[in-house]
């Protein structure tokens, strides 16, 4: 006997509706299927979720900054800028007598022998300026002129470590 259309259909039909009442039975419950299944973390508006993220993290970073450059100590460098004057030397030399020269260095002895005594040195320490130097030896605004004009200087800046000469006041 020849099958029809129809009859293949009904048989198909027939199975598939025999493995549904088996896999009825074989169903998990349905808390079991959920407790599977995972959850995607879908990121809807990426720009806006990483623009709320640096404006969160943004009061917190300047605080740490703030607080990390705080606890630093502030140095205090002062450089003094000296201008250089370029000296051309001859190619001939002028042959003067020794003895001048023998007089003249007799001459710088005996007064740097006598301004010995009218002054003291100063070694200048890290912070300190030509008014603090000032006021320590002489009490006032007026020693500051009298030091510049000792020390040959020109501005007022001082460098660490440089040597001062500081006039006494029975030297003026």
């Amino acid at each position: 006997m020849r099958e029809d259309q129809a009859e293949n259909l009904r048989k198909k039909m027939e199975s598939i509706g025999k493995r549904l009442e088996n896999d009825e039975l074989q169903l998990p419950p349905r808390s079991e299927v959920h407790k599977k299944k995972k959850t995607k973390w879908k990121i809807k508006h990426p720009l806006i979720r990483i623009l709320a993220l640096f404006f969160a993290l943004l009061p917190i970073s300047i605080y740490s900054i703030y607080h990390l450059v705080e606890k630093r100590p502030i140095q205090v460098v002062t450089i003094d800028n000296e201008s250089y004057e370029t000296v051309d030397v001859d190619q001939q030399k002028e042959h003067k007598p020794q003895q001048p020269l023998e007089n003249e260095a007799k001459e710088v002895e005996q007064e740097s022998n006598e301004t010995e005594s009218s002054f003291t040195y100063h070694t200048v320490q890290e912070n300190e300026t030509l008014y603090s130097i000032a006021m320590k030896y002489y009490g006032n605004e007026k020693g500051m002129d009298l030091i510049k004009e000792w020390n040959h200087l020109t501005s007022m800046k001082l460098q660490k470590g440089q040597v001062l000469k500081i006039p006494n006041m029975n030297g003026k």
